[in-house]
């Protein structure tokens, strides 16, 4: 332990418990690193008990106890006038911790008349059956206090790390799922007759799996369309629409100035002459 004092915090040897009442109060404003001598401050442990109960740099928590006792969340339990534990202020208990262990004097009005030494005995254990009483009940009751504290600062931690977990990223939507992406473009729909089976299966694949959100699937399925036949300016118009919905602008402009050349009046040139001003760099 360091030999360095700290004017604001308490001696080594005196006894903290916690004050419910205050606690209740300041269970939001308390931090963290605090929480662990608070669970240690059960009336029993002295401070130096509580610092090295708590795993903490001794000066951060001196000044930690310190601040406490200020606010009144730590006392100094003190014996009262029955002999029952009750909460004092720091220093109380030093003035009036030795008034409890002073005897009295021989002769007073206290004391038991001496012709009836077999009563003296009687009364004497009566006198002292109701503070011990009520001594043990006040200890289960601080006891009791001690333990929701601690609950509720644990609830108190738990709440605090739930909102620090940043929730999960929401899932990409696939293109279905899109706004203006219910259908998919019209170079896509298999309307018009195709030169072959295999280029309306290729054709047909390919609006399937843009509709699923596949579009490396879509455009592997518009380049097998359009190596079965260059000569349709839909294959290419697909291919454009596909890749500029992967963000692919060199490549889909690409794919519809080929449209274009191919079919420069079709039926897809409007929307492949709107697009490719859309992507003018």
């Amino acid at each position: 332990m360091s030999d360095v004092e700290d004017p604001a915090a308490p001696p080594l040897d005196a006894v903290l418990a916690v004050d419910p009442a205050a606690l209740s109060g300041k269970l939001l404003s308390i931090p963290d690193e605090e929480n662990a001598l608070l669970r240690l401050a059960d009336g029993r442990r002295t401070v130096k008990e509580l610092l090295e109960g708590s795993g903490l740099d001794e000066r951060l928590a001196l000044a930690a106890l310190g601040r406490l006792l200020a606010a009144g969340v730590l006392r100094v339990p003190s014996r009262g006038p029955e002999g029952a534990d009750w909460f004092a202020a720091p220093g109380a208990a030093a003035a009036e911790e030795p008034e409890a262990e002073v005897a009295e004097p021989a002769g007073s009005e206290f004391a038991p008349p001496p012709e009836s030494p077999p009563d003296v005995a009687f009364q004497g254990d009566a006198a002292q059956e109701g503070p011990e009483r009520r001594g043990r009940a006040r200890v289960w009751v601080v006891g009791a206090a001690v333990v929701i504290g601690a609950l509720l600062l644990a609830g108190t931690v738990w709440a605090r790390r739930q909102r620090a977990v940043p929730p999960p990223p929401p899932a990409s939507p696939s293109r279905a799922e899109r706004p203006g992406a219910e259908e998919p473009p019209p170079a896509l729909l298999v309307t018009e007759t195709a030169p072959s089976t295999a280029y309306g299966e290729a054709m047909a694949d390919v609006e399937a799996r843009y509709r699923a959100g596949d579009l490396a699937g879509a455009e592997a399925a518009c380049r097998r369309a359009t190596g079965l036949d260059p000569s349709i300016g839909a294959g290419w118009m697909a291919l454009g629409e596909v890749q500029l919905a992967a963000g692919n602008r060199v490549g889909a402009r690409a794919a519809f100035e080929r449209s274009l050349a191919v079919e420069p009046e079709g039926r897809h040139a409007a929307r492949a002459r709107a697009l490719l001003e859309r992507l003018r760099p």
